[in-house]
């Protein structure tokens, strides 16, 4: 996967809600290179988790989530 692109197109939107689908092994990294947290880690049994990633670089901010029953 091209992260760097992805975050470019991403970066690119002016105003509105980008919605990203991934992997255990691409969000992460998609998340650190918008300015969230480093370590982020997804078991490949995890469907429910949600990341809100707010703002970008310095300016960003990440609400964690799990919906559904636990």
């Amino acid at each position: 996967m091209d992260t760097a692109g992805l975050v470019a197109q991403i970066l690119a939107v002016n105003g509105g809600v980008v919605v990203v689908a991934g992997h255990t092994n691409t969000l992460p990294a998609v998340i650190q290179a918008l300015g969230g947290p480093a370590g982020i880690t997804i078991a490949e049994t995890e469907f429910n988790r949600l990341f809100v990633v707010t703002g970008a670089g310095a300016h960003a901010a990440m609400v964690a989530m799990r919906y559904g029953k636990p």
